[in-house]
């Protein structure tokens, strides 16, 4: 029971995340786009 309670806290935050950011109109590495910052990198 704990682990369903992580996963949907964790499911639950990341949209939240997703939603604020598409809120602000930030689009895919438009805040730190000269650094290695985040999950993914750009080529």
């Amino acid at each position: 029971m704990p682990e369903l309670v992580e996963l949907g806290f964790f499911v639950a935050l990341t949209l939240g995340q997703q939603r604020w950011i598409k809120t602000l109109g930030i689009g895919h590495g438009e805040v730190l786009p000269d650094t290695r910052a985040g999950l993914t990198q750009r080529s």
